[in-house]
């Protein structure tokens, strides 16, 4: 039996929670499967293992204490105790709050993972775990040999999540945060001011001219684009009233975020028409005075209208009214109402 094993085997009753924690790299997920597997020799139900990922797309809209919480409490029930495996606890904002009230709740047998020294700990007594969190450190395997992109990857990840987890500075988190914010609301007209206003990064709230210097920080690296507002009567660019944004690459969009919350179907297709366009245009604009999804400009000076066929999806319309896309309709208030007007087909 393996050193893990062996400590899995004597905590696996004990009701303080029970954190595997290391460098990532040392495949902590794959030791919550060791102790999974121990359970189940056990004889214990798989009904009565429940897992959650916090990095896994399936579980982002799961942030803080209370969603996760409230995400166990619409479990099934069962006359049993049941074991939780939270992976990447750090990824959840309060997570020692999380993990003490989990703690007090006889009805969970809880097991962690973490590439976070804080998950465990607080302050300058980080690696110090708290009195009611066992701890087992685990190594990377030096026998078993990775190849440059997979240490690429988890380099990556080390600075991008873990480093940024452990600072006040909020930048790194917020501009994946940001990223996030822009996939679920893929195409909707927004400005500074409202992103500014919706967005929160480990509960801190973020400046218009911050959310600029991020959005930017996107734009840079050819992860998202913009969109911006054309009045098609005076053929200019409206300053102030928000743009809309797109991502590049929709394959990588849906690998790190999935599906929006809303209208993932329409929010696709209008960015596929983008990209569609934006291989022939510089710049591809939402159209202020015209019922389109976007309005390009010829070599002549001549406006060209494009939208999505409605055959293609049958929402559209709705998609267009709530978005603030393809029509000229800026006050959010007045997004109601489903436009009538047929859409033209690229």
């Amino acid at each position: 039996m393996s050193d893990l094993e062996s400590w899995a085997a004597a905590h696996l009753d004990e009701t303080c929670v029970k954190a595997i924690v290391g460098v990532r790299g040392a495949n902590k997920t794959g030791a919550l499967e060791v102790v999974r597997n121990l359970i189940r020799a056990r004889g214990v139900d798989d009904a009565r293992l429940v897992s959650i990922d916090f990095e896994d797309v399936r579980f982002r809209h799961l942030k803080t204490a209370d969603d996760v919480l409230a995400f166990l409490h619409r479990l099934p029930g069962c006359a049993m105790a049941r074991y939780l495996f939270l992976d990447e606890i750090g990824r959840i904002g309060a997570h020692a709050e999380l993990l003490h009230r989990l703690h007090e709740l006889p009805a969970w047998n809880v097991w962690v993972a973490s590439s976070t020294a804080t998950a465990i700990g607080a302050g300058d007594e980080a690696f110090r775990p708290y009195p009611w969190v066992c701890a087992f450190r685990l190594w990377p395997d030096p026998a078993q040999p990775r190849s440059t992109c997979v240490l690429e990857r988890i380099w990556c990840e080390i600075f991008m999540r873990d480093v940024a987890c452990c600072v006040n500075h909020p930048d790194i988190r917020a501009k994946e945060a940001l990223a996030e914010y822009i996939s679920d609301r893929l195409g909707e007209r927004t400005t500074l001011r409202e992103v500014a206003a919706e967005l929160r990064v480990c509960g801190r709230v973020l400046a218009a001219n911050s959310i600029r210097a991020y959005r930017k920080a996107l734009e840079l690296c050819y992860l998202v684009e913009a969109s911006e507002v054309f009045d098609v009567f005076e053929k200019r660019v409206i300053p102030k009233c928000g743009v809309r944004l797109f991502y590049t690459d929709l394959e990588l969009r849906a690998w790190r975020f999935g599906a929006a919350p809303t209208f993932e179907a329409e929010r696709v297709a209008v960015n596929e028409l983008y990209l569609k366009l934006r291989r022939t245009y510089e710049k591809v604009y939402t159209p202020y005075g015209k019922d389109a999804d976007f309005v390009t400009v010829e070599p002549d000076g001549a406006l060209r209208y494009w939208s999505v066929n409605s055959n293609k999806t049958l929402d559209i319309y709705v998609f267009r009214a709530v978005s603030g896309g393809g029509g000229g309709v800026f006050s959010r208030k007045k997004k109601k109402t489903p436009r009538q007007t047929a859409p033209m087909c690229c």
